[in-house]
């Protein structure tokens, strides 16, 4: 039941962003989701088998090249 109240959530989420799109590339792909349910279910389907991102290791990448930047950036300075 969970399922289907948030499908029906999304679908009509879907059909807000047809209506607030401005780009060509992106009206198209949101009228085809719109009008084949079939793939839409599909994508919202492969989502729940991906296994889940690790989010941690990313934010430890990120964190490490901003400060290598910040380093660079005050070596620079102080030469």
């Amino acid at each position: 039941m969970e399922d289907k109240h948030q499908l029906k959530l999304d679908l009509e989420e879907l059909r807000h962003l047809q209506s607030i799109a401005q780009r060509r590339r992106i009206i198209n792909f949101l009228n085809i989701l719109s009008k084949n349910p079939s793939l839409f279910f599909d994508i919202l389907n492969s989502e729940k088998k991906l296994p889940p991102s690790p989010q941690s290791s990313q934010s430890k990448q990120s964190k490490s090249s901003a400060v290598s930047k910040i380093a660079a950036t005050d070596t620079v300075k102080q030469k």
